[in-house]
């Protein structure tokens, strides 16, 4: 190998590595982890007795509650245009408020049921 080869060679390798650094100096930084999200939570209880017919309501918002007789009750004093005429209105309402259901559970008891759904949405 001839003197001259070696540094033709040796420019090479110094040119490659400053560009090497050059564009790890050009790098978008490293991305932070996203907000710790913050949530609000709404509860909505249905209550059925043997002893009495039909059900009680009752919606706990972060900055009022609510309570009916009905869903169309409860409906209207949510503000609904449209007083709903099954748990399915009334739940759908509260989604597109932004409400995301987390969880729901039925708590059966001698005499009667207890429904809650429970529900979040970030602040």
């Amino acid at each position: 190998m001839s003197a001259r080869s070696f540094v033709v060679g040796l420019v090479a390798c110094a040119a490659l590595g400053l560009l090497g650094l050059s564009l790890s100096r050009d790098r978008a930084p490293a991305q932070q982890a996203p907000a710790k999200v913050k949530w609000e939570y709404c509860t909505l209880f249905q209550t059925a007795t043997l002893a009495e017919e039909g059900s009680t309501f009752r919606v706990v918002l972060p900055d009022r509650v609510h309570e009916g007789k009905t869903y169309k009750e409860i409906g209207q004093k949510l503000g609904m245009r449209n007083a709903p005429d099954a748990p399915t209105d009334l739940l759908n309402a509260l989604g597109a408020d932004g409400w995301e259901l987390t969880t729901q559970v039925d708590n059966i008891r001698e005499n009667g049921l207890l429904r809650t759904w429970t529900f979040r949405r970030p602040r």
